[in-house]
């Protein structure tokens, strides 16, 4: 992997720590970043303190809260798990309103509503940030609203579409909002990545603060074996005793053509394959898995703002590679797709597809004691 892939994607460039003990100059910078790491770690517990002794309070809101999030930065497959457990309530009859953050868009400071029960979207990507819209277009007939205060997002939804339940995306450090459920996913091939915190690793805080989850879903668990869904179920349980697990896992569907030159070609020939999110090699992987062969690949930061000289380059690239088609992720094409009208672009559609999700659902009406039926 090239030093411009490193910094694109911190896993991998943390890993290479990891993988060149004995260099001089790695190992100093690991030792740094391990130093800067306790002072987070620590940090965290103080802040987490006060919420343990009740010296800040949270806001308990008028109907039950279900957080979807994780202990890493990125790359669990959150958003698809919240799409996942949003339509499967909406279906069992529940009525649901999704709250996300709205990181990178400009409505994130002041709060805004992206979508409504009629399945109007109101607010640009730019405004709503890349996942919320990427919510707001797959869940046409659910409610999404961003905002940095979700506690005012919260109130915001129950008195504006009355919903039974809110799902709060990526909300397992959003201390200021209680929550009924706390889901928790972890990656099936790195469930706790190098076990660091940041900087030092990508863990958002340790891993024996997994305790105050109340259900765990290892994610891309369809190529573990047996053995290691024993080994890992035994982590858990230590780590979180009470928590119910759930395996899952994300299924390659098919190429979407999303404009009218892919719409042409009908399946992606010779495609290019173009990425801005935490985990661009899971991308890649399933590329693979759906059968389709890029003839290259062009990655960018997480959450990366494209603009036309973006659009330049990757048209470039195409030129270059003598490549007919883009392929690119749901959260790269709500950004991307208006720059390049004219170049072939499909979208690679995931379904996120729980074992025994019968029993999930069952204890999440258990948890949140929600209405509707099974």
């Amino acid at each position: 992997m090239g030093r411009k892939r490193l910094g694109k994607d911190p896993a991998a460039a943390l890993r290479a720590l990891d993988n060149h003990p004995n260099n001089l100059f790695i190992s100093s910078v690991s030792r740094c970043l391990g130093s800067l790491e306790q002072l987070y770690a620590s940090g965290l517990d103080v802040y987490l303190s006060a919420e343990k002794y009740g010296i800040r309070k949270r806001l308990r809101a008028p109907i039950p809260v279900i957080s979807v999030g994780n202990l890493s930065v990125g790359g669990t497959g959150k958003t698809p798990a919240t799409i996942a457990i949003a339509r499967a309530l909406q279906e069992m009859g529940v009525k649901v309103v999704v709250i996300s953050r709205g990181h990178g868009g400009t409505a994130s400071r002041a709060g805004g509503i992206v979508s409504d029960q009629l399945g109007n979207i109101l607010l640009t990507t730019k405004e709503s940030g890349d996942e919320p819209m990427v919510l707001a277009i797959a869940l046409p007939r659910i409610p999404v609203i961003v905002g940095k205060d979700r506690r005012k997002s919260a109130l915001k939804a129950v008195e504006l579409f009355k919903p039974d339940v809110l799902l709060l995306d990526d909300g397992f450090q959003y201390w200021q909002l209680h929550r009924d459920v706390d889901i928790v996913l972890l990656d099936g091939t790195r469930p706790f990545d190098n076990g660091h915190c940041l900087p030092r690793g990508l863990l958002r805080e340790p891993k024996r603060n997994l305790c105050r989850a109340h259900i765990v879903i290892i994610s891309r668990s369809g190529d573990l074996t047996s053995g290691k869904k024993e080994e890992l179920n035994k982590e858990i349980n230590n780590l979180a005793p009470s928590a119910n697990i759930y395996y899952s896992r994300h299924a390659a569907t098919h190429c979407v053509a999303s404009n009218a030159a892919a719409e042409k070609l009908k399946v992606p020939i010779k495609p290019l394959a173009v990425c801005a999110i935490a985990r661009p090699d899971s991308f890649f992987e399933t590329l693979q898995a759906a059968g389709v062969s890029a003839v290259g690949e062009i990655v960018f930061p997480d959450h990366f703002n494209y603009a036309a000289p973006d659009a330049a380059r990757i048209i470039g690239k195409m030129h270059a590679l003598h490549a007919e088609s883009l392929v690119t992720t749901q959260k790269d094409f709500v950004k991307l797709g208006a720059l390049l009208p004219d170049a072939p672009v499909f979208v690679q559609a995931i379904d996120f597809e729980i074992e025994n999700a019968l029993n999930l659902f069952s204890e999440l009406f258990d948890r949140a004691m929600l209405p509707g039926k099974l």
